[in-house]
């Protein structure tokens, strides 16, 4: 049996959220219902489970702990190739992109790969009901790598080579996916059911700065891309 949202993100949606149909009812199951303490017990193990996960991650990035930023910048994993900080950066960037954020959030739920039957169940947080907006967060964080936010990103690198056009093409490409993204609605797993063709056409248009970022980009930059992908793009 698969049990991966037993614990984390997907089952601590479930219990804020898909306990009851009303607050009210969510409430009573961790106060009156005859299994409220244990319910409540899972809650707050799950929680603990989650800041768990995240500190060690947070510490493993610190000079003071794991120090893997100091591994990521140093001089031996410089450069393109394979096995290279840059090269793991923008495999792992692009993966994130078509399997979790494209596919994961988007178009699986939309019924792209699933012969074109949706699957409104699928959507991230079914209970909480804000797919859209984790999906649209998700984009500006991955658009945030791209343009360095206030600092340098990987659009530096291509105007650094005399790729800036390309740089201002994939700008383009993400302001219209974070368009067609701020055009869904939540429950996104709603929107699916009754107005699915606008969820299409945000895939659609994701999929363009995939293809841009994951073939024009890694090209300019050197960068070859080792994982095995989804669906051949």
């Amino acid at each position: 049996m698969d049990s991966r949202d037993a614990a984390g993100l997907p089952a601590l949606g479930y219990l804020l959220h898909g306990v009851g149909d009303t607050n009210e009812e969510i409430l009573s199951m961790y106060t009156t219902d005859a299994d409220a303490e244990n319910r409540m017990n899972y809650l707050l193990d799950n929680i603990s489970f989650i800041k768990d996960q995240v500190d060690t991650a947070t510490n493993e990035w610190q000079a003071s702990g794991g120090d893997y930023i100091g591994m990521f910048l140093s001089e031996e994993n410089a450069g393109t190739d394979v096995g290279s900080s840059l090269g793991m950066l923008i495999n792992s960037y692009s993966k994130h992109y078509e399997r979790f954020l494209r596919d994961g959030k988007i178009g699986i739920p939309a019924g792209v790969r699933s012969a074109g039957t949706p699957r409104p169940l699928a959507v991230e947080a079914y209970y909480g009901e804000y797919s859209v907006e984790l999906a649209s967060a998700n984009l500006q964080q991955v658009e945030k790598i791209f343009t360095g936010a206030d600092g340098r990103g990987l659009d530096d690198n291509l105007e650094a080579l005399g790729a800036g056009d390309l740089s201002d093409e994939i700008q383009t490409q993400f302001d219209e996916a974070q368009s067609a993204l701020d055009g869904l609605s939540d429950p996104l797993s709603q929107q699916i059911e009754e107005n699915n063709d606008p969820v299409l056409t945000t895939f659609e248009e994701m999929q363009q700065v995939f293809t841009t970022l994951k073939a024009d980009m890694t090209s300019i930059l050197g960068i070859t891309i080792t994982y095995q992908d989804n669906d051949g793009d």
